[in-house]
Parts: C-alpha cells; structure tokens; sequence
C-alpha cells in the first residue's frame, strides 16, 4: 500500500505486514474540511483510512476496501 500526502510531496510505503499502520497529530475538525489521498494497493481487503472524535460523541469516518470494493462507514452526531 503506497499513501500520498496531502501536500503531494511525499509518500509512505507499507509493508502489507498484519498491524502496520501510519499515525498522523490529531487533525483540528470544522465545520468544512476537505481531504484528498491517493492509494495504491493490490489487497482485495484492506482498512485504508479510520478517524474518530476519541470517544467524546461515538463520531467516526472508516474508509474500506471489502471483496475489492470502496466502502465508507461514518457516524456524524450533532448536538442541538
């Protein structure tokens, strides 16, 4: 699995190895945010993409690949 930054000047590469991972500061969440990364993989199964609010609401954002299809699972909560 090959990961492009955001800013598109670097790369990482991942073994494939169970549990291999990249971890990246916790990212400040607005109102609008926008997120852009290309991947690269051969798996048919694969997590590509997981953040949460650290369990404050149950939010979350879980980006897939499952029998070799892109699948997004989310929760948003809004407080009134």
């Amino acid at each position: 699995l090959i990961i492009l930054l955001a800013d598109g000047s670097n790369a990482i590469l991942l073994s494939g190895a169970p549990g291999s991972y990249a971890r990246y500061p916790k990212w400040m969440h607005t109102f609008e945010n926008q997120l852009s990364l290309d991947f690269r993989t051969k798996q048919s199964n694969a997590l590509l993409l997981y953040t949460d609010d650290g369990g404050i609401q149950g939010n979350f954002f879980s980006l897939t690949i499952t029998n070799k299809k892109l699948q997004l699972d989310f929760r948003i909560t809004i407080i009134k």
